[in-house]
């Protein structure tokens, strides 16, 4: 086939490769121009065509991956959902992957560690719901738990400081007012016991009885 023209687009940076009859052979990088001779009145092999097509996808799923985690941080799993999302094949997906982790910016221990420090830190979350969190951004489950067994400090404390946050004083509360900040505490990752304590903690007083006992 022979190249007829070749046009920058207005817009995305991207050169379009046309034949003599009009018809888009590729649209691609300058890179890609260069390193096949993508060039007019040129006559490339369709195996060269091939070979440039493929490296085109290859470059731009790793631009994409760049994009994305320059925006936001990523699990593995986050990150290749998304490419394919943007249509990006599953070998190209996997190797653009592959690329963010050798040049160090896609590492789900760290990112999992940010994670940690945000739902522990910052969001007061319990254990369990800290672990689901991390699993719905696409953490493994041995990554999770590692991440968790450094991370999860004094969780009483924590639990402490949800309710005092959430909801202020205990005191005087009615069975209702003790119910809620009791789910609360579930919802959120706490154990039952961890609940307990923290409520009596937050109230002063070790020895009340929560709801005669339905609850702790």
């Amino acid at each position: 086939m022979r190249i007829a023209s070749v046009r920058k687009q207005r817009r995305g940076g991207l050169y379009e490769v046309r034949g003599a009859d009009g018809s888009l052979i590729i649209a691609c990088s300058g890179e890609i121009l260069s390193r096949f001779g993508l060039y007019e009145d040129e006559e490339p092999s369709e195996e060269t065509v091939r070979k440039a097509r493929r490296e085109q996808q290859r470059l731009r799923a790793t631009q994409l991956a760049l994009d994305m985690l320059a925006r936001r941080s990523a699990s593995r799993a986050e990150l290749l959902r998304k490419l394919r999302g943007k249509g990006v094949a599953e070998s190209h997906a996997k190797e653009a992957a592959a690329a963010m982790q050798s040049l160090g910016y896609l590492d789900d221990s760290r990112f999992a560690d940010e994670l940690c420090e945000y739902y522990f830190g910052e969001k007061l979350y319990g254990a369990r719901r800290v672990k689901a969190e991390l699993m719905r951004r696409g953490i493994d489950r041995d990554t999770a738990d590692s991440a968790l067994e450094r991370f999860d400090v004094d969780p009483e404390a924590r639990a402490e400081a949800f309710v005092r946050r959430r909801f202020g004083s205990v005191e005087g509360l009615t069975r209702e007012g003790l119910k809620r900040i009791y789910g609360a505490l579930l919802r959120n990752g706490y154990s039952y016991s961890q609940a307990c304590r923290a409520i009596k903690a937050v109230a002063g007083d070790e020895t009340m009885e929560l709801d005669d006992g339905e609850y702790c």
